[in-house]
Formats: structure tokens, sequence, C-alpha cells
């Protein structure tokens, strides 16, 4: 009887022992799994941040490269407009001084 008993003693210390292993893989396979999810996760974020930071320094370059456009395209209308009003001044002014002369040098009737 008493080495039934230890048998059945042993035999639930050896069930005891598995079932800690048991519970030990599947802790070791949470503990995996969560740390896989950590890792996808920030790559996940980090990728979403170099994307947005890559936009956000297109849409930048962009914009910059527009405006230097605009403030060209505007110097050079600017520039047209100021050459054409001295050209159209230049002409009626030498009109009217070509009309004085010729009326200064006409003879009189």
């Amino acid at each position: 009887m008493q080495r039934r008993r230890r048998k059945t003693h042993y035999q639930l210390l050896l069930f005891l022992f598995l079932l800690l292993l048991l519970l030990l893989l599947v802790g070791v396979v949470v503990v995996a799994v969560a740390v896989i999810v950590v890792v996808v996760v920030v790559v996940v974020v980090v990728v979403v941040v170099v994307v947005v930071v890559v936009v956000v320094v297109v849409v930048v370059v962009v914009v910059v490269i527009v405006v230097i456009v605009v403030v060209v395209v505007v110097i050079v209308v600017v520039v047209v407009v100021v050459v054409v009003v001295v050209v159209v001044v230049v002409v009626v002014v030498a009109a009217a001084a070509a009309a004085a002369v010729a009326e200064i040098l006409q003879p009189e009737r």
C-alpha cells in the first residue's frame, strides 16, 4: 500500500511538472507573439511617419517652386509693362516733338 501511494505521489508530481512545462511553453509562445505584434506595430508606425514626412517635404518643395515661378512671372510681367509704358511715352513725346519741330520749320503763309 505504501508503494502504491508513493507511486501515485510521483505520478502527481510528474503531472504537475508537465503541467508547469506546458504553462511555461504557452507563456513563451504568448510572449513571442506579443513581441512580434509590437515589432510589426513599430514598423508600421515608422513607415507611416516616413511616408508622412516624405509627403510633407514634397508638398513644401512644390509650394516653394510654385511661389518662385509666380514671383518670376510677376517680375517679368512688371518689367514688360514698364518697358511698354516707357516705349509708348517715348513714341508719344517723339511724335509731339516732331509735330512741334514741323510747326516751327513750316514757312508762314
